[in-house]
């Protein structure tokens, strides 16, 4: 059975979630939003009308079914909550920071299918600061990395642990506003359920980088925070050959930050971006683009080794995401043919494919093992392993149950299969 097939089957025998299962307990004042969702819609618009970034679909199919992760931009939020009369949600940035109104990127929010606010992040509340970017649902189901910074745009690598909401800085200082961090670590037994009424808090406030000066931090605090050493990181960042991938082991004992080869003949004007950690842990993928046309990013997957060479999985393929099958444990890469922003209204009258569609593709590691740098994504779609999943491009990734999409460039949406 291929892989839109099984998706399809499990959608007629599964359960429909309609939204998150927790609810969800504010701690600041502010007036309730007043949006009307169609809970019926396959395509729900998240904070509609205002632009948000960043979306990332939930890796916790626990306590989130059906969610995203997304960073305001600024002005209102146009948002539900399980209980409209006793909401704390701060409208606005300005509501904390009246000289600073124009600050964008002030709060991480989780919200699912029905537009509804199930948990947020504000960053205010743990560290003195501007804002964060870049959220990503790490593979653990309980973390999400991000970029935080502070009024003179110095950026941290950070991670936000859901359910108690105490925060890591793993990197001070060495980083910057387009370095995309994700984070894994093995799939947990138990997920504990989230503490909605937890606060914020910076869990090292005393930072302790590596010797080599990446800004990394030590082993000894990563285990302390995960309760494990058996976590990787990676991000990228600029070098004299341009923006690339780097990664950090922290299993090895002397764990250090590498630099990924960049594929070859691409220049410093060619950005490799966005990368993320395959589910076992072994491979990263991620785009590498020049300009802002839509048919100049390219889709690769690396393993995470030194001399490991890059493998282009899409000669069109921009923001590639891992994607496990709940079935029979496959991997696949879930990317899109667009990166540009979308309409202000988005519905299945839209559907036409003139704004990006997404594809699913097939990781096979024997043909890997016989692969050139740039010939796997052709020979794959001629094994019959490339489908079209739908004619929008879902930035944010599908969800671990393949029920869930989300995608946003400037507009974002939840689309439910």
């Amino acid at each position: 059975m291929n892989v839109c097939k099984k998706i399809v089957f499990g959608l007629i025998v599964g359960l429909i979630i309609g939204g998150c299962d927790y609810p969800y307990e504010p701690e600041l004042q502010g007036p309730p939003p007043g949006t009307v969702v169609d809970l019926s819609a396959r395509i729900v618009p998240i904070n509609p009308g205002t632009q948000t970034c960043n979306p990332s679909i939930t890796q916790n199919q626990q306590y989130f079914p059906g969610c995203m992760a997304w960073l305001n931009l600024q002005g209102p939020f146009d948002v539900r909550f399980p209980d409209p009369n006793n909401t704390n949600y701060p409208k606005t940035f300005r509501d904390n920071y009246p000289d600073k109104a124009s600050i964008p990127h002030e709060r991480i929010t989780i919200s699912d299918s029905t537009n509804t606010v199930v948990w947020y992040l504000r960053k205010p509340d743990f560290v003195n600061g501007s804002e964060v970017q870049d959220p990503e649902w790490c593979t653990h189901p309980d973390y999400i990395a991000f970029l935080g910074s502070d009024f003179s745009l110095k950026w941290d690598g950070m991670v936000v642990r859901i359910s108690d909401k105490s925060v890591l800085k793993f990197n001070e200082d060495m980083l910057k506003d387009y370095s995309t961090p994700h984070i894994w670590l093995p799939d947990p037994a138990t997920i504990p359920a989230p503490d909605f009424s937890a606060t914020a808090t910076l869990s090292n406030t005393t930072f302790s980088a590596n010797d080599d000066s990446s800004g990394m931090v030590d082993k000894t605090t990563i285990n302390q925070y995960f309760g494990t050493d058996t976590v990787k990181i990676t991000f990228c960042k600029g070098t004299a050959s341009g923006i690339s991938i780097f990664y950090i082991d922290y299993s090895e004992a002397a764990p250090q930050l590498r630099q990924l080869e960049r594929p070859a003949g691409k220049g410093p004007q060619w950005i490799c971006e966005s990368p993320l950690i395959s589910p076992d842990g072994n491979w990263v993928a991620y785009n590498c683009k020049i300009g802002n046309g839509a048919e100049t990013n390219e889709a690769y997957i690396q393993e995470l080794a030194e001399g490991s060479k890059p493998i282009r999985i899409a000669s069109v393929g921009a923001e590639p995401h891992w994607w496990k099958d709940p079935v029979d444990s496959a991997l696949y890469i879930v990317y899109t043919d667009r990166g540009g922003p979308l309409p202000s209204e988005l519905n299945d009258n839209t559907n036409d494919g003139s704004i990006g569609s997404t594809f699913i593709q097939a990781v096979d590691f024997e043909k890997l093992a016989e692969a050139s740098q740039n010939n796997y994504g052709t020979w794959i779609a001629s094994l019959g392993m490339l489908f079209e999943l739908g004619d929008f491009p879902f930035k944010g990734g599908l969800s671990r149950d393949g029920r869930f999409f989300s995608t946003g460039y400037q507009y974002t949406y939840l689309y439910k299969l």
